[in-house]
């Protein structure tokens, strides 16, 4: 059984444990990490198997920490019902969307969901390509993957 299928199944099948869940779990956590988040990989699990979220702690919680996480969880769906798709700036940008539903940045135009930022930024303390050139770096990502993936 390939990996698609297996995680299909695992989903489908509401199976615990398995890599699936796993997959879900450490995805949603190390993404949003990189991005700012302050949820624990506890929490985030919590919230993965519970749709509730624990204080640990004490701290504040964001709402749009929880709000992206359980996003991610739908994004992490979407690409494996997707999976045969072909990746495109819309496929990219629909998981954008897909992501940022319900945040703040949805409200925000500084913040555009779904499309191509419009002020400059950095993820996890590294800069980002300038706003300028977003659209032609995408563009040279989305032609270097699909034609590696031509080749396999």
């Amino acid at each position: 059984m390939d990996l698609i299928t297996r995680l299909k199944v695992e989903r489908d099948g509401k199976v615990h444990g398995g890599i699936y869940d796993i997959t879900q779990k450490r995805f949603a956590f190390n993404s949003n990490k990189i991005e700012g988040s302050r949820l624990t990989e506890e929490q985030t699990s919590f919230i993965y198997e519970t749709k509730t979220i624990a204080n640990i702690g004490g701290t504040g919680i964001k709402i749009d920490d929880i709000v992206e996480t359980t996003n991610h969880f739908k994004c992490f769906d979407y690409i494996i019902n997707t999976v045969d798709e072909q990746l495109t700036e819309e496929y990219v940008k629909k998981l954008h969307s897909i992501l940022k539903s319900g945040t703040s940045s949805e409200y925000n135009e500084y913040a555009p969901v779904g499309r191509y930022k419009v002020f400059e930024n950095e993820v996890g303390q590294i800069a980002t390509a300038a706003v300028d050139q977003v659209e032609e770096e995408m563009y040279s990502l989305l032609l270097g993957y699909n034609f590696k993936k031509k080749k396999i």
